[in-house]
């Protein structure tokens, strides 16, 4: 399992990287999963990652 983070000012290309990236990992059949920071939830440290790995892991 690999990690990715990616931070910097608005407007600089940080979610067109991410979409090229995403397509890159697809393309050779991996999983691929982000999610997005809140900057008004910052009191809740990781909770994009928890988000997102229990919702990889939930089943129905």
């Amino acid at each position: 399992m690999e990690f990715a983070f990616v931070s910097g000012i608005s407007g600089i290309g940080k979610s067109y990287l991410i979409h090229e990236f995403q397509k890159l990992i697809q393309q050779q059949n991996g999983l691929f999963i982000y999610g997005k920071f809140d900057q008004f939830k910052r009191a809740t440290p990781y909770t994009p990652c928890t988000k997102r790995a229990s919702s990889c892991f939930n089943t129905y």
